[in-house]
């Protein structure tokens, strides 16, 4: 679609569901605000905080809409802050994840300029507790295919997503406490293209209580698995998205398996087998780092002991 063909610039509506952020919450706030035109809003819900971040809050009511109640969790609090929104184009940002200069105006030109995408993200900025710069993360280009087979969620912070595009559907599932973004993109991924922003715009932060990497656990394991299984039971697939099946549930067991590592509940051997059962072998688009991890697949058969001897033979043979 070319520019002759773009809408209006679209009013966007930014949400930010909040629970014990008092560390990080201002910054967000801020970073959201300082880009705010007339058109937008931004919505913050306290999800029944127990530390100062509603006290930090409240200066800023009227700047933008605050919401405070009992704690539900991070899909129901996002569900309501969407329902909440005015605007079409939501866009969910988190509590510890300030946004960069120019999102807001980027992400709505970029849907002005294609009225036909559902979503739009751009790439981002790895942070760390005290927002140093680790890595700069550069998205891929928009594939379906390669979202749905090889679970791997393209759009990452700093995404917006038509709401209407959802059909009436709740944009979080609060089945996947974990995976809830991932189902997200995989539905909206049916009703039409998303757009790449290429650049750095948004960040994500690395810190310990990021519960990424503090509930690398049972329930993330499974969710990774329900979530595929939710996905292929959906009547409306096409043909050429109910032929990925084998690989996307692979790459689920597989995903699954790899968290065995931290914690011994999840079922790691089972979950390999699976993984195999679904497809012995992967296909050769699937690149190296979203291969298998064969040092995973030691340390969960073998325990570290047999990972850390593996690792040095290899390391010895190169020599």
């Amino acid at each position: 679609m070319t520019d002759a063909a773009a809408s209006p610039p679209p009013g966007l509506s930014i949400v930010t569901p909040v629970y014990n952020c008092e560390r990080y919450i201002v910054e967000t706030v801020e970073s959201v605000l300082a880009q705010l035109r007339a058109q937008d809003e931004y919505t913050v819900i306290d999800d029944g905080s127990t530390d100062g971040t509603l006290a930090l809050l409240k200066p800023y009511e009227g700047r933008l809409r605050l919401v405070a109640r009992e704690n539900r969790g991070e899909p129901a609090t996002v569900n309501e802050g969407v329902a909440k929104a005015r605007n079409d184009v939501v866009g969910i940002v988190n509590a510890d994840d300030p946004i960069r200069p120019g999102l807001l105006d980027a992400v709505a030109r970029a849907l002005a300029q294609r009225p036909d995408a559902v979503g739009v993200y751009p790439d981002w900025i790895r942070i760390d507790a005290d927002g140093n710069k680790i890595a700069l993360e550069t998205t891929l280009d928009f594939d379906y295919r390669t979202m749905v087979e090889q679970m791997h969620c393209i759009p990452g912070p700093g995404a917006f997503f038509r709401r209407s595009a959802l059909g009436g559907e709740q944009p979080r599932n609060p089945a996947f406490k974990f995976t809830s973004d991932y189902d997200l993109w995989l539905r909206l991924g049916l009703r039409g293209p998303l757009l790449r922003i290429p650049a750095s715009l948004a960040t994500w932060r690395e810190h310990p209580d990021a519960s990424t990497v503090k509930f690398r656990n049972l329930e993330m394991a499974r969710n990774r698995i329900d979530t595929v299984r939710a996905f292929f039971a959906r009547d409306e697939l096409p043909g050429d998205v109910r032929a990925m099946r084998p690989l996307a549930f692979s790459a689920a067991y597989d995903r699954a398996a790899a968290l065995a590592r931290f914690d011994r509940r999840i079922p790691g051997r089972r979950f390999y087998l699976a993984s195999f059962w679904y497809k012995p072998f992967w296909p050769a688009r699937v690149p190296r780092e979203r291969r298998r991890s064969y040092r995973n697949m030691l340390a969960v058969w073998g325990g570290k002991w047999l990972e850390k001897t593996a690792v040095a033979l290899l390391r010895r043979g190169k020599n």
